[in-house]
């Protein structure tokens, strides 16, 4: 039974938003919402209070749309600059799915923490209690998120504001949470009065409202389906009937059961852990964990081939660069070298295999795959690896997938 009154068909149509904004796509959005709108219907007795079902609601959403990240997408620039007239729906429409795909290159938690900012959905107390940041750390996640969404979609940054007072500089750093026509914590609200009476933080705060403002009504643009609630709940599959496999779950069964599973599991684990380890393992997860942290900008842009970059990395600190043939004839999109322990890493993206390869020389890191001139695949926290040696330079190929998205992709390389 669905209950109205509890999750009102406004505020399920903000959320439909949220989940289209992190996924990037409508089907995935469709998707997430059903699940978590049949999984709320069975928690009711415990969502009674409007502010906890919007938080659970928003961190639901956002775990399944983490869970399960869609590809990389490449979306050409669309958005209009100063008082450009859009007023056509179609066009605004368009827009909008093209922001929803540049703000799915965000990192977490700026994605999260500026959709449900321009949703309006939570305060941004509520904003906070979901990420686990207090307001002085929102407001650097929300800056940071306005700066990496202005730079993907090509936008001009904000005026550059030199604080001429103690009290000024602290302004500026609160601004960031500052919504109009919304109530604001006191300090926000402070921080705002003070801005208004310096022309410098003024024009800052100027320009990031008007900025927000269009993205906000891009994003509002897109209308989700009428009957919202009963149309996801409708397409989300129920819960499959019990099978004759579910008599394993019998009480009487289970400790058998979870034994068997438990030794099972062990030796699986001992085994691929074995065949997985190799000396300097944890230098490679570290060096392919930053891309975690990456929005893109870090990279320097190019259209050159993978393989004639040695000159552009040796120039930046990197010596003897090669690549395996296979991955030199590839297109690069975008390349940086980076240090990790004092050691240079070469680090470029491939276009349109939305993979990066890493390239360093093995003894700078202590690593000894035990493959030479064949690929060793290791997995890590939703990414996937593979490590070649070959001449004294390791290469490493790295993206969000699964080992056998990675077997495939080495399978398809052309030697």
């Amino acid at each position: 039974m669905v209950y109205p009154g509890l999750f009102p068909s406004a505020i399920l149509a903000e959320f439909y938003r949220f989940a289209w904004l992190l996924s990037a796509r409508i089907g995935s959005a469709n998707r997430v919402m059903g699940e978590t709108l049949v999984e709320g219907e069975a928690r009711l007795a415990d969502l009674r209070d409007a502010g906890q079902r919007a938080v659970w609601l928003a961190g639901r959403i956002r775990q399944r749309c983490q869970d399960n990240p869609p590809a990389p997408l490449t979306t050409p620039r669309l958005i209009r600059e100063g008082d450009e007239a859009a007023d056509e729906l179609e066009v605004l429409q368009i827009e909008a799915y093209i922001v929803a795909q540049h703000f799915q290159r965000l990192p977490e938690p700026e994605r999260s923490a500026l959709a449900l900012f321009y949703l309006n959905i939570l305060a941004p107390a509520q904003i906070g209690e979901l990420l686990e940041l207090d307001l002085e750390h929102l407001a650097e996640t929300l800056e940071r998120a306005r700066t990496l969404l202005q730079s993907s979609l090509g936008t001009p940054p904000f005026p550059i504001a030199a604080p001429r007072s103690s009290g000024a500089q602290n302004a500026m750093r609160l601004l960031p949470c500052y919504r109009k026509g919304e109530e604001s914590d006191k300090r926000v609200r402070k921080a705002v009065h003070l801005a208004e009476a310096d022309s410098m933080l003024g024009e800052m705060l100027a320009a990031q409202i008007r900025f927000d403002e269009q993205i906000s009504r891009v994003i509002h643009s897109i209308e989700p389906p009428k009957n919202l609630r009963e149309q996801l709940l409708a397409e989300t599959p129920a819960p499959a009937t019990p099978s004759l496999r579910s008599q394993l779950l019998h009480p009487a069964m289970l400790p058998v059961v979870a034994g068997l599973l438990i030794i099972l599991g062990f030796l699986v684990w001992l085994e691929l852990d074995r065949r997985a380890s190799f000396p300097g393992r944890e230098s490679v997860e570290k060096m392919v964990s930053v891309a975690r942290d990456m929005s893109g900008v870090e990279l320097e842009p190019t259209r050159a081939l993978a393989g004639d970059l040695g000159d552009s990395f040796y120039m930046r600190g990197f010596e003897g660069f090669r690549l395996p043939p296979e991955l030199a004839r590839m297109q690069a999109a975008g390349t940086r070298v980076f240090k990790q322990n004092g050691r240079p890493i070469a680090q470029l993206a491939l276009d349109p295999h939305n993979a990066l390869l890493y390239v360093f020389h093995p003894a700078d890191f202590g690593v000894d795959s035990g493959r030479k001139k064949r690929w060793k695949i290791i997995t890590r926290e939703g990414w996937v690896a593979a490590i070649r040696e070959s001449k004294g330079v390791c290469t490493v190929i790295a993206f969000r997938g699964e080992r056998s998205e990675m077997e495939l992709f080495l399978k398809n390389l052309t030697p």
